[in-house]
């Protein structure tokens, strides 16, 4: 009797949380800034969307609580990672470190210039650069999972630079 009951708080507990995680702040777009640059939800599907849970950016700050989805943006053509994320990107690994439970998505994203094979390419190396860090840092490579969408994914839609600032990311997306 006591089982049951248990096992149905659990379910509806379970319920609560897929509601929660379901939820967005963002204004309805595929943008991942909501109004007033308030965070939005990452859209997955395919292999990451097991992983897909709600985004946040915090890109010049280290992240006091993990585990955040998080963002890190790239230059034109480049796959280097900039100087202002790596304290967030040790944060990442330092929890992932504590937690070794859980598991992480490092998903590489480029925009729209460029040819498909390109792109994936660009996207690939930026993914491994991130992870690269990680890495560094002590994370078990168990832990983490890396792939490269190239330019499949835009969370912001056009042609102008603002667009493409926008897409040129790599996506940590925890699960666990």
């Amino acid at each position: 009797m006591k089982l049951n009951m248990h096992v149905k708080t659990s379910l509806i507990a379970l319920g609560l949380l897929s509601l929660t995680a379901c939820s967005t702040t963002g204004a309805g777009n595929n943008s991942l800034y909501g109004p007033n640059g308030s965070a939005g939800t990452l859209s997955t599907t395919g292999l990451g969307q097991q992983y897909g849970v709600q985004a946040i950016n915090v890109p010049d700050s280290v992240l006091l609580t993990a585990p955040h989805n998080q963002s890190y943006y790239f230059d034109f053509d480049k796959r280097d990672v900039k100087t202002n994320y790596l304290a967030s990107i040790k944060a990442q690994a330092n929890y992932l470190i504590r937690h070794s439970n859980v598991r992480i998505l490092v998903a590489g994203n480029t925009d729209a210039r460029g040819s498909h094979e390109y792109n994936m390419a660009l996207g690939e190396r930026r993914a491994l650069a991130v992870v690269s860090i990680l890495e560094e840092e002590g994370v078990n490579k168990s832990q983490i999972s890396y792939m490269s969408y190239g330019d499949m994914r835009p969370i912001a839609l056009g042609h102008t630079a603002a667009a493409y600032a926008k897409n040129r990311r790599v996506d940590l997306t925890y699960k666990g």
